[in-house]
């Protein structure tokens, strides 16, 4: 399998063709040494990026979306605009690709048209553009204002500053919510949870498998209240820090 990737500023580079890609130590050129390549999925064939390089996932070992080993339908488990991280091993070659959203909940006062939307879930500021967003499970692409507003929705994409620009937003069947993020002091089962924007939810995880420790990586599933800003935990999940840092 081989795929083509968009990496950089997803507000420009959504239009674009090319894909930078960047190795531990930032340099361009043929990569020959371990490091990490995070970018926006732009199409199933070739991983061209603007600097030439060609990367192969043939002989991945491992392919993890949304927490599930899903080697040997790897591709099939993908979509275009899903933004992923791969981990290279010392000869340049893909080694394992990972993807997990960075939001999943309610939608909330949505405004635009046309695929260029601002919303917000968890009180985070997403943004959609149009053309680059992908939409999937709606009834219309891009969808009506009025259908995006009040959806459960996953959303994939990339941090700038304190808000989310989209490439890959899904509108969901259930209504669970979950989010990844840094916890702080726990306070009995509450703590608060610092996201890749720098912002704080309060989780109640007094129904949760497990309270975390201060300093975890997390990824939290639950009832989010919009009301109340406390997302009630029903799952807790230990995620890998260098995860948590590469996929913003």
């Amino acid at each position: 399998m081989k795929l083509r990737l968009l990496t950089g500023s997803l507000v420009s580079a959504l239009t674009l063709v090319g894909i930078t890609a960047c190795s531990d130590d930032g340099s361009t050129g043929t990569v020959s040494s371990e490091g990490t390549v995070v970018g926006t999925i732009a199409g199933f064939g070739s991983v061209i990026l603007d600097n030439g390089i060609e990367y192969n996932t043939d002989n991945i070992a491992s392919c993890d979306v949304d927490d599930t080993d899903v080697g040997g339908v790897c591709e099939d488990s993908l979509s275009v605009g899903m933004n992923v991280s791969m981990q290279l091993d010392s000869s340049g070659a893909v080694s394992s690709i990972h993807y997990d959203d960075e939001l999943e909940g309610l939608t909330e006062n949505v405004t635009g048209t046309d695929g260029s939307f601002s919303f917000e879930v968890f009180g985070i500021s997403v943004t959609t553009v149009s053309p680059g967003t992908q939409w999937h499970g709606f009834n219309t692409n891009p969808p009506l204002s009025s259908e995006l507003d009040g959806a459960f929705v996953e959303v994939s994409g990339e941090w700038q500053g304190a808000g989310l620009v989209a490439s890959y937003v899904e509108k969901q069947s259930d209504t669970t919510s979950e989010v990844e993020g840094s916890v702080g002091t726990v306070s009995g089962a509450a703590f608060p949870l610092t996201l890749k924007n720098g912002s704080a939810i309060t989780v109640d995880a007094s129904s949760a498998n497990l309270i975390p420790q201060a300093g975890d990586y997390v990824e939290v599933e639950g009832s989010y209240d919009t009301n109340t800003a406390i997302l009630s935990a029903t799952r807790i999940e230990l995620e890998d820090a260098d995860d948590f840092d590469e996929d913003g």
